[in-house]
């Protein structure tokens, strides 16, 4: 387990040193919003994200944030999007693939 108290490119850019094989199982976003689609796009990128990893949003209500909601919901086949509590929403990855043509 480890808090990066970067920036959320630092942080993406330097996370293969950290990740080793297997991708990041728990990805928190509490950020700007406005960045978050942008964000997991560099991780999905990246092959970051582990097939059964879980990206815990924060603030899933402000602007921004349904950008990335609606890129989620509208691939099923890698995410399903799990409890909502407070502003706070869990994703769920299925797999750990590139991302799709993003629209």
């Amino acid at each position: 387990f480890q808090v990066l108290t970067c920036s959320s490119a630092e942080a993406i850019s330097s996370s293969p040193s950290h990740t080793g094989n297997d991708g990041l199982d728990l990805v928190l976003m509490d950020h700007d919003p406005e960045l978050y689609l942008q964000d997991l796009l560099a991780l999905q990128r990246g092959n970051l994200l582990s097939t059964s990893c879980v990206v815990l949003i924060n603030r899933a209500l402000t602007p921004g944030a349904p950008d990335l909601l609606e890129y989620v919901t509208a691939r099923p086949q890698s995410f399903s999007v799990g409890r909502q509590l407070h502003g706070l929403m869990e994703i769920r990855c299925h797999t750990g693939m590139s991302p799709q043509t993003h629209s």
